[in-house]
């Protein structure tokens, strides 16, 4: 048996592939020196020899193919369309083992060899590790695998390799798509097949629509000169029409119900401002005033304070003090039954995290606490003149 040719695919006249290939080389120096591989690449070619000719000679003889995966490889129309596009083809025929060989950082996915295995075998590229030697230290090793298992299977690939000689033979560039991008290219032309589909369907139903509106103006037509024919003559009697009286009552009715609104209106601002003014004046004489005023100075600068601790902003002190500030306010000054319970409940909820947050207090004490807030500012924002009016 002969020994395993491994050809390795790199980019022509580029030096940035050179010194990792002879490094690796160097890994596989064994396999060399007990005749079990042979290894070629481009820049092993001699002067003055016609080097397409070479690649393509031991390209067909190749049982390993390399793909070096580089920037300049990549941009190479010759690397990508022969000779990456012919180690896919002889390894869909069974002739040859390719893997892409991950030597420097590229987008190489989208290539038609993005499909093929890598090495190292974890896709990482050798320019990114650390120590350099344990990433060729490890291509070797599977290097190794690779030519086991190509000497195991070496007489069912001369076979195959035999049977597609004369495609091997051809040196002009074949185009071999991968499995994915030939579903996506027959689903194009499916798409494209169904859009002209449609795009007839569209048109028989217009020229239908146009037909259709012609025969209606037709008729249209002869309709209108029959009308215009029935009409009455110019010295015909025409009746006479008499116009309905009009009813500028309408318009008073209209007046008075804006301005009977407007009253309205005006009116029950003035009985919510007096409503309002006679609350505060019961809820600041004697000891109420005491719950009063220091319920609404703890309200208004306890709960900013204790966000400006947590936040170290004076924006959002500034913020929640207006807030906390007004609706204090307004609910101590309420004249409705609608707004102490949700109020009453939204101060309690705040206190609850603010309490939580900073005294280290079990589950049931902060409950406790909350629900005595909440009864407090229930008092504060309930409506004793109407409780006492009752």
């Amino acid at each position: 048996m002969r020994p395993i040719n491994i050809f390795f695919s790199c980019a022509h006249g580029s030096s940035d592939d050179r010194k990792y290939i002879e490094e690796l080389e160097k890994h596989l120096a064994q396999l060399q020196r007990d005749k079990l591989v042979n290894i070629w690449h481009v820049h092993k070619a001699s002067p003055g020899v016609d080097v397409e000719y070479e690649i393509h000679n031991r390209l067909k003889k190749a049982d390993i193919i390399l793909l070096c995966v580089i920037r300049d490889y990549v941009a190479s129309d010759y690397c990508v369309n022969f000779e990456a596009n012919r180690a896919i083809l002889m390894e869909n025929k069974g002739i040859a083992i390719v893997r892409a060989l991950l030597l420097r950082p590229v987008h190489w996915k989208n290539a038609p060899f993005g499909g093929c295995r890598a090495l190292p075998s974890n896709e990482k590229f050798v320019s990114r590790w650390n120590d350099r030697q344990v990433a060729f230290l490890d291509i070797a090793q599977d290097i190794r695998m690779l030519v086991v298992n190509a000497r195991a299977n070496y007489s069912a690939r001369e076979a195959m390799r035999k049977d597609n000689n004369v495609v091997l033979n051809q040196t002009h560039v074949i185009t071999t798509m991968p499995p994915a991008e030939v579903f996506m290219l027959t689903k194009q032309i499916e798409e494209v097949k169904l859009e002209r589909k449609t795009d007839e369907v569209k048109i028989s139903r217009r020229t239908e629509e146009l037909k259709q509106r012609k025969l209606r103006t037709g008729t249209k037509q002869r309709d209108q000169l029959l009308a215009a024919e029935a009409t009455l003559s110019e010295y015909a009697m025409r009746p006479r029409i008499r116009p309905l009286p009009s009813t500028p009552k309408r318009n008073y009715v209209k007046k008075r119900g804006v301005q009977s609104t407007r009253k309205l209106s005006s009116t029950s601002i003035t009985n919510w401002l007096e409503s309002a003014d006679k609350k505060y004046r019961f809820m600041s004489r004697g000891y109420r005033g005491v719950f009063f005023y220091g319920l609404i100075i703890i309200d208004a600068l306890g709960i900013p304070t204790a966000f400006l601790f947590w936040s170290h902003s004076w924006i959002v002190f500034a913020l929640i003090f207006i807030f906390a500030l007004s609706s204090v306010i307004i609910g101590a000054v309420n004249t409705g039954s609608l707004i102490p319970l949700p109020l009453a409940l939204i101060y309690g909820a705040v206190w609850g995290v603010i309490i939580s947050h900073y005294l280290p207090l079990s589950t049931l004490d902060v409950i406790v606490f909350v629900a005595a807030i909440i009864a407090i500012h229930i008092m504060l924002f309930h409506n004793y003149r109407l409780k006492k009016s009752r």
